[in-house]
């Protein structure tokens, strides 16, 4: 029933993308978060620091880091993207009374970038707001906590492909120095689309024991 429910979200956002009304509009600067705080996470571990993060009210972002090399830290965003938003499905559909508490992570991480990587006083009010819409929907109800997880793994997979046909505003546009930019396309579109596979796989379809079984089998022994 997990994997229907997945696919009727990706049906849903295909159908209601057509119409002229986005009702995607929240999601959608929150998953422009997601992407410029990939960037901000790799400037971070490698001991350098994040000046600032926008999030505009059409959708674009900016994160502002002291890293030098700028082509890692963009490349970064890609590999981010893909992992993370597979462990967010991951967790939303095996781990799920657990994906209020990520909301409300993603709430104080929100809060944090809007006061210490401040620097547009609109960006610093959408993530304000985002982080109050993540805190209200993790009080609702677990399911939608998980609900609204699988979204935004559909949403950061069609924010990468997207972005193949974008060019020269792409930041995989950055690379083109060194291969050729349909090159760098069809590299970054097999990964994502290795990566989705992977993640249906074992989100979907593991092998491994329900712990629930396990305990009732213990009992009747």
């Amino acid at each position: 029933m997990k994997l229907v429910s997945f696919l009727l979200i990706i049906v849903l956002y295909f159908i209601l993308s057509q119409t002229s009304y986005n009702i995607f509009y929240p999601l959608s600067l929150f998953v422009a978060f997601l992407h410029e705080l990939g960037h901000s996470i790799f400037s971070i571990i490698t001991w350098w620091n994040v000046v600032s993060l926008d999030i505009n009210a059409n959708g674009s972002g900016l994160a502002t880091t002291s890293w030098w090399f700028r082509s890692l830290v963009i490349m970064w965003w890609y590999i981010w993207s893909a992992l993370f938003g597979s462990l967010l499905l991951f967790s939303s559909v095996k781990f799920e009374r657990f994906t209020n508490y990520i909301l409300k992570f993603f709430s104080l991480v929100l809060l944090y970038s809007s006061i210490f990587w401040f620097s547009d006083i609109m960006s610093s009010l959408i993530q304000i707001w985002l982080a109050l819409s993540l805190l209200w929907i993790s009080y609702i109800n677990v399911k939608y906590s998980s609900f609204f997880l699988q979204l935004i793994w559909v949403f950061s997979l069609i924010y990468i492909i997207k972005d193949f046909n974008v060019w020269p505003s792409s930041d995989l546009s950055k690379f083109s120095w060194l291969l050729p930019v349909i090159i760098w396309q069809y590299i970054w579109l097999w990964i994502v689309l290795i990566i989705f596979s992977l993640t249906i796989k074992i989100t979907y379809f593991s092998s491994t024991s329900d712990k629930n079984d396990v305990y009732k089998i213990v009992l009747k022994k």
